[in-house]
C-alpha cells in the first residue's frame, strides 16, 4: 500500500519509480503490481510500451503535460502522447481501459503534433470517465471523431482553452460536469 501512495501521489511525473533503486526485493514487488502502473505520464516515448504492457490490462490514466519551455524535454512529452495515441488508435482493448485523459499544453507555440495525436483518438473510449483539456494559448477544433464520438462512461468534461465544439458533439451527452472558460475567451464555442 505504500508503494501505492508513493506512486499515485506524484502523478504529473515519474519520479517516484527511483523506489525501485532501494533493494532487489523492492524492485521486484515493483515490477509486479500493475496497478503501479496505470498512470501514464508522456513524458519519453521509449516510456510509453512498457506502461501499458507493465499496467497489465487495469484501467488507465494518461498525463499529457507541455509547459512553456523551449526545454526539449517538454516537445518529448508530445511524442509520447503521439506514440501512445497511435497505439490506442490501432488497439481498441487499450482505447478500452482508459478513464482519464488530462491534457496541459501550456507552449506559446502551435503544436501540429497535439492536433495528430487528438484525431488518432478515434476508437470508443467506453471506460472514459475525464477528459480534461487545458491548452490556452491557441485554437483547437475538437470534433466528433474524438473516441468516435462514444464515451458513454464520460461524467466530467473540462475546458480550458480556446476551443470550437460542433453542435453535433455527442461526447457532451451523459456529463453531469461540464466545466468551460468564460465565453468570450472561448469564440468558437458553439451550441
Amino acid at each position: 500500500h505504500v508503494f501505492l501512495f508513493v506512486a499515485h501521489s506524484s502523478k504529473a511525473n515519474m519520479r517516484w519509480t527511483s523506489i525501485m533503486l532501494v533493494c532487489r526485493k523492492w524492485h521486484d514487488i515493483v515490477m509486479r503490481s500493475p496497478q503501479l502502473w496505470v498512470i501514464i505520464v508522456c513524458r519519453k516515448p521509449r516510456w510509453i510500451v512498457p506502461l501499458l504492457r507493465r499496467s497489465q490490462g487495469l484501467p488507465l490514466s494518461i498525463r499529457v503535460t507541455r509547459k512553456n519551455s523551449i526545454d526539449s524535454s517538454q516537445s518529448q512529452a508530445m511524442k509520447a502522447f503521439y506514440l501512445l495515441s497511435t497505439i490506442l488508435a490501432s488497439s481498441p482493448t487499450d482505447t478500452a481501459r482508459v478513464e482519464t485523459v488530462y491534457i496541459l499544453n501550456d507552449s506559446r507555440f502551435h503544436d501540429t503534433i497535439l492536433e495528430q495525436s487528438l484525431s488518432n483518438l478515434n476508437r470508443p473510449a467506453p471506460g472514459l470517465r475525464t477528459f480534461y483539456f487545458n491548452v490556452p494559448r491557441y485554437e483547437v477544433m475538437l470534433g466528433d471523431n474524438l473516441f468516435h464520438g462514444e464515451a458513454p462512461s464520460l461524467r466530467e468534461f473540462m475546458l480550458r482553452s480556446r476551443i470550437g465544439l460542433p453542435s453535433t458533439f455527442s461526447l457532451l451527452r451523459n456529463l453531469t460536469s461540464l466545466h468551460l472558460p468564460i465565453a468570450n475567451r472561448c469564440p468558437l464555442l458553439y451550441y
